[in-house]
């Protein structure tokens, strides 16, 4: 791990478990751990699963890291959902790939809907 790029590139790398997920990067503990030894005054949750265990999980009041920057659970939560998700970008204007996005997602409704699209092609 320590002769990976992205660590190379870093100006400091802290292991913080085994390439399991649950073993590392969700480890709210570890990573609280690895901000106290690093003296990060913040830190970035990004945009993944991590993020709504980061909002929920209790945290020692001894923890001089912020979990606060990033992007607020809700828009994390909107953005996991992609029929949501292309809603919103629609209404701000954002390309967005075609096709259909509507409520009904059920198997039947979506083959019926691709067979008439391909025979359109």
């Amino acid at each position: 791990m320590p002769a990976a790029l992205h660590v190379r590139a870093c100006d400091e790398a802290h292991f913080i478990g085994g390439a399991e997920a649950r073993e590392s990067y969700l480890s709210i503990e570890r990573l609280i751990e690895a901000a106290r030894k690093s003296g990060a005054e913040c830190v970035h949750p990004g945009y993944g699963f991590l993020v709504p265990r980061m909002r929920s999980s209790p945290r020692p009041a001894s923890n001089p890291a912020s979990f606060s920057s990033g992007p607020p659970s809700q828009a994390i939560r909107t953005m996991g959902l992609r029929d949501r998700a292309k809603t919103l970008m629609e209404k701000a204007r954002v390309p967005v790939v075609p096709g259909y996005h509507g409520d009904r997602q059920d198997a039947k409704f979506l083959k019926r809907r691709l067979m008439r699209s391909a025979i359109r092609c």
